[in-house]
């Protein structure tokens, strides 16, 4: 991107001036659900969009005006045409069929060439419909990118029965109006409003303390800020430079400091039309991340197929669920909620100074190198161990892959599990703006990755305030603000304007607590989000919820498995047993061991136990831990792998290298295994260790006769001729069978207990 790419993004932003009117197919969906004797079986819409070409009225007036010179005119055709494209995608059918009610009734199709983009959209069985999810649809394509045609048009066919053929029933040009009077966002002529919430001091002191959030030693830090723009035709522009009165152009956030006048703030807002302020989660000078946020936006297909009080409803019980679980589960203070002026919500925490450094590009937690896919997370310069935007964001999105994977059917609105047909709760979530799924609702956390977030200012598209959502004493959600006709009337720059001259100052003075390093590494314990972040890692944030029930729990389940071990061995390895407060870090592991989901814990227990009180070595210690972590993976993911080999595996692993190897690190688990289990069991009287010894008390002495022979052979001259390789190979898979035959029976008898 250089500067002629932005200002032809800048010129295309001001060429969107118009919309086209999709009200007549929402008119025609439901009188052909309504009017009819019975429902029709099938149902097709057609809609053909005319890109601008070079003769276009919309590119000859911009180029009279001199805003396209004759040779961009070509270049700026076909930027549109690529912006058409790219906001006309085809995922909302592989969306729908997430959903047993509608699954496989709809066929989505897009077929483009430089003359005409054409959308068809067949479905069938329209008893499953409403008129409105019908709609949502056909919405789903009315995407601002469309402003740019010449012409659209709309073809709505009708089939009434199975084996009827389609009937048209309307085609029609749809019309083509100014954007400004289909959406009613906020544009210049509502300077003067915006101005007066402006000149309210107390709104300037919100906004500054999100400009300038607290530093080190109380020093404030300097936030880079964004803001939006008021436009006479088109939705408020973003832009980050300002003009100063004295003529010159400055960034914001370089133009403004925390001793700038309530008189000079409003100067500022004045000669830029500014409607409202983006404040970034990081800092100017040093680089350093200040916030770290939640983002909840619901999809448009969901807005427009439920109504606002159900899907407010659906956000503010995602939202408590979310807050619930950051305090509960994860022991953080209860973060700020704030309405985003729209239909989302931004659930923030502020970060404490160097919380997360990133020194030499690394950064400083250890708990990220027992995360999988090392070799690739060091090779991209922006992964979460490199960037702590990246950590930060991931963290984030590892809260919300718990909670997604966790949440209750009750907590979803029951109409919108009728309509949708909703099986599994994952799939109304997704935690990357690039996933396929175009219904859900998105837990965006982009914003951390160096963005920006609304302040105390107002939407450009609705015209209502960003507020906090808390009561300031309890730091729950207000009641009254859980009823969305009344949050509406919360928000509204005039009401809250007589709230602050009535003195009710404190329910907007809200900002978020501050998080500490100490609980960032509370948050990446192997009992806590180290298992999300694994699978966030391992699959990304854009396929991590588009996982089966099977492959979540099965993966979860792995890395719940090895991230405990890994990190309890870690641990066990930084602790100096000299240390006069080593009680702290024995109550410490223990309660690890037991909020743990492994389920050998009493074994654990006692090789925890022998490190701290018997003094056993670093060495013997991660033996036995190793060997527990093998049989507990071998009982809960390879059990059926767990067999003896026979005659034709042997001669396949003996011709292929590459297999031998593997088999051989499989033999050495299994030896280790073996080994520290039956000295456990040879000290203890319990009735399974009894019972082992009994059952297993042969097949050791075997394995220990076929040792001695393999031992034999091993330390004999190399000269000795009379075993061959294959020979000496073969006996150590007869050793294998042994101890697969031990931990088979070991692991049976575990359960049976």
């Amino acid at each position: 991107m250089n500067f002629y790419d932005d200002s032809l993004q800048y010129l295309m932003n001001d060429m969107l001036v118009n919309a086209y009117d999709f009200s007549i197919v929402k008119e025609r969906i439901k009188k052909i659900m309504e009017k009819s004797p019975c429902v029709p079986y099938e149902l097709s819409v057609i809609l053909v969009a005319k890109p601008p070409t070079i003769e276009s009225p919309l590119v000859q007036k911009f180029s009279e005006e001199g805003k396209i010179k004759s040779f961009q005119k070509k270049e700026v055709c076909v930027k549109i045409k690529d912006a058409i494209k790219g906001a006309l995608n085809n995922y909302l059918e592989s969306s729908l069929n997430r959903f047993s009610k509608i699954n496989n009734c709809s066929t989505i199709k897009i077929k483009s060439d430089d003359n005409e983009f054409r959308v068809l959209i067949q479905v069938r069985n329209l008893e499953k419909f409403s008129s409105n999810l019908l709609y949502a649809m056909v919405n789903h394509f009315n995407v601002d990118a469309l402003g740019y045609c010449d012409q659209v048009e709309v073809i709505v066919s009708v089939a009434h029965t199975k084996d009827s053929c389609l009937e048209e029933v309307v085609k029609q040009k749809l019309p083509d109006l100014p954007a400004s009077a289909l959406s009613k966002f906020v544009t210049l002529d509502d300077k003067e409003k915006v101005l007066d919430f402006f000149r309210c001091p107390e709104v300037k002191d919100v906004l500054f303390n999100h400009f300038f959030p607290q530093g080190l030693e109380n020093d404030r830090v300097r936030t880079e800020i964004t803001y939006d723009t008021l436009r006479q035709d088109t939705i408020a522009q973003k832009r980050r430079k300002v003009l100063l009165p004295s003529g010159d152009y400055e960034n914001l956030h370089d133009a403004i400091t925390p001793y700038t006048t309530h008189e000079e703030f409003l100067q500022i807002i004045d000669i830029n039309d500014i409607l409202g302020f983006y404040p970034s989660v990081r800092t100017t000078k040093i680089n350093e991340i200040v916030t770290a946020m939640i983002d909840i936006d619901v999809s448009g297909f969901l807005r427009t197929s439920f109504s606002p009080s159900v899907v407010w409803n659906l956000v503010i019980s995602l939202t408590e669920e979310i807050v619930k679980n950051l305090t509960d589960f994860l022991r953080l203070p209860k973060p700020l909620v704030v309405f985003s002026g729209s239909r989302g919500v931004h659930i923030t925490y502020k970060l404490a100074p160097n919380c997360v450094n990133a020194d030499f590009n690394y950064v400083d937690y250890l708990e990220l190198y027992l995360l999988p896919s090392q070799k690739s997370l060091a090779k991209n310069n922006k992964s979460l161990i490199h960037s702590k935007f990246t950590f930060i964001r991931s963290l984030m999105q590892a809260i919300l892959l718990y909670t997604a994977q966790n949440i209750s059917r009750d907590k979803i609105p029951k109409i919108i599990q009728e309509r949708l047909g909703i099986t599994r709760i994952m799939d109304l979530f997704t935690l990357s703006v690039f996933s396929r799924n175009k219904i859900g609702v998105l837990l965006d956390t982009s914003s951390n990755n160096s963005s920006v977030y609304r302040a105390f200012s107002i939407h450009p598209g609705t015209g209502l305030v960003s507020i906090p959502l808390l009561d300031p004493k309890t730091k729950s959600i207000r009641t009254e603000l859980k009823d969305f006709s009344q949050l509406k009337e919360e928000c509204k720059p005039e009401t809250i304007i007589s709230n602050l001259r009535a003195g009710k100052k404190d329910i907007y003075h809200q900002f978020p607590p501050e998080i500490t390093k100490q609980q960032i590494k509370y948050l990446l314990r192997p009992d806590k989000l180290l298992p999300y972040l694994s699978v966030i890692v391992r699959f990304s944030d854009r396929w991590a919820t588009e996982r089966s029930p099977w492959s979540m729990k099965f993966w979860l389940e792995m890395y719940q498995l090895n991230n405990f071990y890994h990190y309890l061995t870690a641990k066990m390895l930084s602790i100096e047993r000299s240390d006069k407060r080593i009680g702290n870090s024995y109550q410490e592991v223990i309660g690890l061991v037991e909020s743990s989901a492994i389920s050998t814990k009493k074994f654990v227990r006692e090789v925890v136990d022998d490190y701290f009180f018997r003094n056993i070595s670093f060495k013997a210690l991660k033996a036995r831990l190793d060997a527990f972590h093998d049989l507990n993976f071998y009982a809960n993911f390879k059990f059926t792998e767990v067999t003896t080999l026979t005659d034709e595996r042997i001669d396949a692993l003996y011709s292929n290298i590459r297999e031998r190897s593997i088999f051989f690190r499989k033999f050495a688990s299994y030896f280790n295994v073996t080994m520290v289990l039956l000295t456990y069991y040879s000290q203890t009287n319990s009735k399974i260790g009894i019972t082992v010894k009994k059952t297993l008390t042969t097949l050791w002495d075997g394995s220990k006769a076929l040792s001695e022979e393999l031992q034999f052979v091993v330390l004999s001259d190399k000269r000795d001729r009379t075993l061959t390789i294959k020979q000496q190979f073969v006996k150590i898979c007869c050793i294998f069978n042994l101890l697969s035959k031990f931990i088979k029976e070991l692991i049976e008898l575990s359960r049976l207990q």
